[in-house]
């Protein structure tokens, strides 16, 4: 074989070495390029999860902040429409007790409350009888009621109506006033409805 035929097939051998080589470098730059995009497409897919749940999380944290302040307000409103409803209640208490101590009637409701208050007493007891400053007129006629008892007639503390007796002998207070009347209704009302007045 001539030198140029050994060069050629020396040519020849290195072109097809090279060949290979440039096949195999491709193929591996191929590879590793699939097992780049594979990882990279998992990675965004991780971090758009990650994304999603946390935006996800986020919102529905401040839509549960929104819903709870909502409902606290609103509980908040009905507590006022309640305790305004209440108030309005015992308003129109004290205008009817207003509207009651000024008819003719009243003056026989005390009688009537006055002969309860008694009841509680031995005959010829001593005891002092509070009213109303309004209601000292009927201190005469309420006399006549308790004409067996040492009574003395004085004003007192009550707004509304009604009457204390308070026995000092026997450490008996009696308190027959409208005004401890309906501070007991408030605290039955309270008791039931959980609302104060």
């Amino acid at each position: 074989m001539s030198q140029k035929g050994k060069l050629d097939v020396f040519s020849q051998t290195i072109v097809e070495e090279s060949s290979a080589e440039v096949s195999e470098i491709l193929r591996q730059m191929e590879d590793e390029h699939q097992t780049s995009v594979a990882a990279a497409r998992t990675s965004l897919q991780t971090e758009a999860e990650h994304y999603k749940s946390s935006k996800i999380s986020e919102i529905r944290a401040r839509e549960s902040r929104r819903i709870n302040a909502r409902m606290t307000e609103n509980k908040q409103t009905l507590l006022l429409f309640r305790e305004s409803c209440a108030n309005e209640g015992f308003l129109r208490i004290h205008e009817r007790l207003r509207e009651f101590t000024e008819q003719p009637g009243y003056a026989e409701h005390l009688k009537h409350l006055l002969t309860r208050a008694l009841s509680h007493l031995d005959l010829g007891a001593k005891a002092d009888v509070f009213l109303r400053a309004e209601d000292m007129c009927f201190a005469d006629a309420l006399k006549d009621v308790g004409a067996s008892y040492q009574l003395s007639f004085r004003p007192g503390r009550s707004h509304l109506g009604g009457l204390q007796v308070v026995c000092h002998d026997r450490g008996i207070r009696l308190d027959l006033s409208f005004d401890s009347a309906l501070s007991d209704l408030v605290g039955h009302f309270a008791e039931i409805s959980g609302m104060q007045v």
